[in-house]
């Protein structure tokens, strides 16, 4: 079980009870105290769950602000890549909002797998996921198709954009301007008088939106066309085009 799957879990059961022992924790989720004791602490870190004496409840404010009054009927399902990088604060405003709404909100990660992405959603239409919010591994394309359409449920994607009659274009979408961050960002750095601007990326499904922006900005803004490297792992340069002979930099 990954370590988000674990939170969720833990949120889920504090949510659902109010309070709940971590004795009864380590039996349901089948790991040590130590680790229990761990994940509780970094929930605790974030403000989700308050820490007692040998268990965990509700923040005070958390309790505060539930509405009795709705039942929590609801279940959203939430398919994510991975619960770092930026993702870990969309889906505390998606866990913030649905609980809003008197909704409950089941996280799945797939850590950028094609065949873990359908794993995910299928275990959570079964456990009974009635929307579903979908960042899928990658930007949708035939080969998700039928999937897609096959669903059964409501969903949107999230941080993909569907292309203009594309697999996905029947699908609601809401994404981050990632084009458009990155000449904000670019015409930033020619305003502070630099000319030569290097951006700096790696493959993701988010990377083409973030060099359009990027060499659109160099374009308009008449700044030197930057070449391109190609960097391992490891750090070693693998690859680099005939333009900029300067050490590497993000801006000059």
């Amino acid at each position: 079980m990954f370590v988000e799957q674990r939170h969720e879990l833990i949120l889920r059961e504090v949510r659902e009870r109010g309070s709940v022992r971590l004795a009864d924790l380590v039996e349901r989720l089948g790991v040590s105290m130590v680790t229990l004791r761990r994940d509780v602490e970094h929930l605790a870190g974030q403000g989700l769950v308050n820490r007692v004496h040998g268990g965990v409840t509700l923040p005070p404010e958390t309790v505060q602000e539930s509405r009795p009054s709705i039942e929590r009927s609801l279940t959203i399902g939430m398919l994510v890549p991975s619960a770092t990088y930026y993702y870990g604060t969309v889906i505390k405003a998606a866990r913030d909002q649905a609980q809003r709404l008197g909704a409950r909100l089941v996280l799945g990660v797939s850590r950028y797998d094609d065949d873990e992405d359908r794993k995910q959603v299928g275990q959570l239409i079964a456990g009974g996921a009635e929307g579903l919010l979908l960042t899928t591994s990658r930007q949708p394309d035939e080969s998700h198709v039928s999937w897609l359409a096959g669903l059964g449920v409501p969903a949107v994607l999230v941080e993909r954009i569907a292309e203009l009659g594309g697999p996905a274009s029947f699908m609601d979408a809401a994404a981050s301007h990632h084009a458009h961050g990155a000449f904000l960002g670019t015409r930033h750095l020619a305003e502070l008088g630099h000319r030569r601007v290097a951006m700096v990326t790696r493959k993701s499904p988010t990377a083409p939106r973030v060099r359009h922006g990027f060499l659109s900005a160099v374009r308009d803004l008449g700044l030197e066309t930057p070449g391109s490297s190609a960097w391992s792992r490891t750090g070693r340069r693998t690859s680099r085009s005939r333009r900029w002979s300067g050490p590497s930099a993000t801006a000059r």
